[in-house]
């Protein structure tokens, strides 16, 4: 059973993880949600974000994000997280890693933005680092 604390835990863990990949899925806004960090430097951000969410593992299975449920993404994010380890970082994420940041954010339950993914301009600010 999980407690209060963890279940917290795991709701930033969740949240940090979907914010970071945001940030890719709204390439063009990219250059602000490095927020003064290297583009070398927010990858790994992103890579720890990712981790966290993947060794979330049991709690994922009951956990659900829309009408998803999180363990069913959990290849998806996977599939981003190898991609994301290949990346050589730039300001400009290629078109192929900005295209599946959005599928693994709607495997997730996060659809489309009104306007297009490129009006995500949320800026990714890790709850811890």
């Amino acid at each position: 059973m999980i407690d209060k604390k963890q279940l917290q835990e795991v709701v930033t863990t969740i949240t940090d993880c979907m914010k970071a990949i945001g940030v890719i899925a709204a390439a063009p806004t990219l250059k602000q949600g490095l927020q003064g960090r290297t583009p070398r430097d927010f990858r790994q951000e992103l890579l720890r974000s990712i981790q966290r969410f993947l060794d979330a593992g049991e709690v994922l299975q009951t956990a659900q994000s829309g009408n998803k449920s999180l363990a069913d993404a959990e290849p998806m994010v996977r599939e981003f997280q190898a991609l994301v380890e290949k990346w050589n970082p730039d300001v400009n994420p290629e078109p192929g890693l900005t295209e599946r940041a959005r599928e693994t954010l709607m495997a997730m339950g996060i659809p489309e933005p009104p306007g297009g993914w490129e009006q995500l301009a949320r800026q990714f600010k890790p709850t811890r680092a």
